[in-house]
Parts: structure tokens; sequence; C-alpha cells
């Protein structure tokens, strides 16, 4: 497989989009983001306006399709109403995704009884396995959905690599795996370990990592009977692991304005028996860190939760009525959640200076 200059491919066998980690959440209540649902519509919207203007009908989700994995957290009303924004935007495209931690039972127990698992049945998504699909002439394309155990994706991946050489075609792998080029903190897998360990994959395509990198290409590996590798001049491998979807408060980089979501047009195709992809990046246009949070109650998450206030989560702050002092506040969080007051008295005194040198109430 060899990658070519974007606008080289004039007859796709398939043509295709991938976005990371979208993590839906519609009809949630969300205390720290400005109108959360509208930015939600309008990037969803975005994507719907490129796939229509350029006749692109499959969509490659990396998982996180969802945000919340415990069942607990979802109504009927809130799962009908992700179920009909999917649909909205469908139209009469695929939504093809395998399962990240966000979408299992409790971060890993499977899609079982869960909204991905509906998702699924109600035809909304294609779940992604490791059995592969053919999109296009020859383009198969492998889901391996989230496990906390790496042996188990390592696993997953030696069967697909294995398996390249019973099929004819080019070799698609979408993992939910923190993949990174190099060694980070997270890091589960570096570029370099999928190259040596899975020559048979022409294409990784990574998700849970939100962080982005540009797409890059290397040389395929052959190893060597002593243990080393040389590169192949003539097989291009592709690492795919864009910036996600959604932005997400606890990224470090979002509150430097670095993060823009975008997704990954790619196309395949077959041309006197060698095989061509191209690829290219699209930006999506979004508001400002401090346009789209609110920064005073991210910091008020923050230290709370070093303190394992987690009560923060569900307050309402638009429900806070202007008059009331600090303390009586405090009370009437400590009564809603069943919680000693003493101990959210702490907390608050701990916060309010790094928030407000007045009032909660002035927390946007």
């Amino acid at each position: 497989m060899k990658v070519v200059q974007e606008g080289s491919l004039k007859n796709p066998s398939f043509h295709g989009i991938i976005i990371k980690d979208p993590h839906c959440n519609w009809g949630f209540a969300n205390r720290i983001r400005h109108n959360h649902e509208d930015d939600l519509d309008f990037k969803w919207g975005f994507l719907q306006d490129y796939m229509n203007q350029n006749n692109i009908q499959d969509l490659i989700i990396t998982g996180d399709l969802v945000d919340s994995n415990d069942e607990k957290k979802w109504s009927f009303k809130q799962y009908y109403k992700n179920k009909e924004k999917l649909l909205k935007f469908k139209q009469s495209k695929t939504f093809w995704s395998i399962a990240g931690n966000h979408d299992m039972l409790n971060g890993f127990e499977g899609v079982n009884e869960t909204p991905f698992g509906e998702f699924v049945r109600e035809n909304v998504i294609e779940h992604l396995t490791n059995k592969p699909i053919c999109l296009g002439e020859n383009s198969w394309i492998y889901g391996i959905d989230y496990s906390k155990y790496k042996d188990v994706t390592k696993n997953k991946l030696n069967g697909i690599s294995l398996n390249h050489s019973n099929v004819n075609g080019l070799i698609i792998a979408v993992i939910h795996a923190h993949v990174t080029p190099n060694e980070v903190g997270c890091t589960e897998w570096t570029y370099n370990e999928l190259l040596e360990n899975f020559p048979g994959i022409d294409v990784f395509v990574c998700g849970h990592y939100h962080g982005g990198f540009p797409v890059q290409i290397f040389l395929k590996k052959i190893k060597q009977p002593d243990g080393t590798f040389i590169d192949d001049p003539n097989n291009h491998v592709v690492m795919i692991n864009p910036w996600s979807f959604q932005r997400v408060v606890r990224d470090y980089y979002n509150e430097m304005d670095i993060h823009i979501p975008e997704f990954v047009e790619i196309k395949t195709e077959n041309i006197n028996d060698e095989w061509y992809l191209e690829f290219k990046n699209i930006q999506v246009p979004v508001k400002s860190y401090e346009e789209t949070f609110k920064p005073k109650v991210v910091e008020l998450l923050k230290v709370t939760r070093k303190e394992h206030f987690k009560f923060f989560e569900t307050v309402n702050f638009d429900d806070i009525k202007v008059g009331a002092n600090d303390e009586e506040i405090l009370v009437q969080f400590a009564e809603a959640d069943d919680l000693d007051k003493s101990i959210i008295i702490k907390a608050f005194d701990k916060v309010l200076p790094l928030i407000s040198p007045t009032h909660i109430v002035s927390i946007p």
C-alpha cells in the first residue's frame, strides 16, 4: 500500500470519514459548559454537511460514542434524544463504531444493557468487531473494542495481522487504546510497537487518547531472522490519530486552546493490483475555551475532586438564589445530598479564595 497526495484518487473504492471519541451527551445537564447541546448540534451538523457535499456514506467512530457508562445516569428520555439526534445526522449513511470504555457497562463489562448496545440493536450504528467488514473493493476494516488488559488487544491485533495473507486487499484496524508517537505517561502502545508487532496491518485508526497528532506515514517493517527490522521501501503504513471530536474539560490542552476537534477523510483505490490511500484532515470551527467552558466552575471541580467531594458534579449552579449567603447555600447542598455540612464548609473555605473574592453567586 502506498500513500498518495490529496486529489490523486479519482475512482476510490472506499471513501469515508473517521472521528475520534465523540462522547455524545444530549439531554444531560452540563454544569461546566455554556450551551453544550448547541455546540454538539453544530459539530455534528458541520460533519453531516461535509459528508453530504462530498457524497461520503461511511463514518468510522473510534469508540466512546456516548459520554456516560453508568446505566443509572441514563433515562429513557435521554436515550431517545441521543438516538433521534444520531438518526437525524446519520440520514442514509452508515455509522461504524467500536466500543470504547465509555460505551461499556462500568467501563469494561461489555455493551449488553448499555445505550451503545441498544443503538446497535436498533440499527442506529453498526458494531465494528474483529470480524472484518469489506468496504468498497477489498478494503477490509476490523474493530477492536476497549479492553483494560493490553494482552487482549495484542492478541486481537495479532490475529488481524496474521490474517493479512488470507485477504487480498487493504487492512484497516480501529482500536480504542492510548496510542502515541512516543512514550508518555499513559501510553499503552507507541507507533513503533504497532509497526514492529503487527506488520500485516496497513492502517491503524486510534481512539481513547484525546490528544491529536498529524497523520503519519511509515515504511512497513520487515522482521529479519536475527530479530532486527528493515524497512520495505515499496509499502507504507499509516497512523491516523486525530484530535477527539468532543473536547473534555479534564484535558489540559483544552484550557490552552490547543485542542481543535477534527475528522479525517480517507480514500482507497486499487490501481493495477497496487493499493493506494489518500487522506485529508478537516478541522471543525469551535469557540474558545473561555467561550465554551465555565472556568470558575471547572476550577471548583478540580479542587474539590482532590478532596473527594463529588457532590459538586450534581450541583446545578443556575438554581442558586441571588442573595443567599455562602453558608446558607452550603447547608442546602448538604441537606440535598445527605452530606455533613461541616465537610462542605471546609471544602468551600479552601476553594472560594481561588475562584471568587466575594460570593458563590458570581460563578457563571
